[in-house]
């Protein structure tokens, strides 16, 4: 099978095209022939060894974390699916390989495709709507009255998050750069702010009941904002930096409460986002690559100023 690899750690350069023995699937897995899979920030700061303590230096590695497609072999364990149903999901760990003709993958990380839905929608949703429900609904009880202030709003999880948090009723604040501004203002945020012509700080107004850090600011954005936190809000980070880490284990004797966001796979929760998706509740901003064209996907991803979620459609 044709999949994407890396022999080394670096750019988007150290990407290539391989062929590959299809993989073999083990007693509660699938195999799933993969027809889109997207990209998010994980994938390209695994790539570039920011995290080499944990993925090692055994190469070569693959890529990619989300997936649509359709199961073409089941495990004996697996239960609920069988071959031709078409599924999506979010491998849940730090191994890579959705950039691929085939993927095997847990029966816990999948869900059912409603047929309403494309795969190259389907594909776009695990990792940034997963994470922007997990923060907004169970970390920070985001409902109809509640105030959220996201940073780094207009890519994959900064536009689910503005689009969720409209749906749970709250009132939505959107930082990102002007360039981006008046696409947060589409995408449903109430007040737009950029961060590179605008002073952030003097402009806010109100306490808010969740700050989420989407675009990773190394410790500087909690500083800089949780005086705008209300005493029973939460500040919300994606960035892995071991800081944000320590700064939960102490989050007790903070001024405001600071969390380290980590995604779980839920076949619920990937169910229920599927259903807002078909009722058009959320309607994820996507930019397609063709398969050949992974590497100049993976580069614009890179550059940061991406609005919304690339996904690359394995063409055959």
């Amino acid at each position: 099978m044709k999949a994407f690899i890396y022999h080394h750690y670096g750019s988007a350069e150290v990407l290539q095209s391989a062929e590959l023995p299809r993989p073999i699937i083990h007693g509660n897995e699938m195999l799933v022939k993969v027809e889109a899979a997207a990209l998010n920030p994980k994938d390209s700061y695994l790539r570039e060894g920011k995290a080499r303590i944990l993925t090692g230096n055994k190469f070569p590695k693959q890529t990619g974390f989300d997936f649509s497609g359709t199961i073409v072999a089941v495990g004996q364990k697996v239960k609920d699916y069988k071959t031709g149903d078409d599924v999506f999901g979010f491998l849940n760990y730090l191994k890579g390989g959705t950039l691929a003709e085939y993927l095997a993958v847990r029966q816990d990380w999948l869900a059912h495709k409603p047929k309403a839905l494309t795969h190259t929608t389907a594909a776009s949703i695990p990792c940034a709507y997963l994470t922007a429900l997990q923060v907004l609904r169970d970390h920070a009880n985001i409902k109809k009255g509640k105030k959220v202030l996201i940073y780094g709003a207009s890519g994959g999880v900064g536009t689910a998050a503005i689009q969720l948090a409209n749906y749970y009723g709250a009132e939505v604040t959107s930082v990102s750069s002007s360039k981006n501004k008046s696409y947060c203002e589409q995408q449903g945020a109430a007040i737009n702010l950029a961060y590179d012509k605008e002073d952030i700080r003097s402009l806010l107004k109100s306490d808010y009941d969740l700050v989420f850090e989407v675009y990773d600011q190394r410790g500087r954005l909690y500083e800089q904002l949780k005086t705008f936190i209300k005493k029973s809000g939460l500040f919300v980070t994606l960035s892995p930096y071991p800081g944000a880490f320590l700064k939960t284990l102490v989050s007790f004797i903070l001024p405001k409460k600071f969390k380290q966001f980590m995604i779980r796979t839920k076949t619920s929760d990937l169910l229920y986002l599927a259903e807002l998706a078909v009722n058009k509740s959320i309607i994820p901003r996507i930019e397609t690559f063709k398969f050949n064209e992974t590497i100049s996907a993976y580069k614009v991803l890179d550059s940061h100023h991406l609005t919304g979620k690339i996904v690359i459609e394995i063409d055959r």
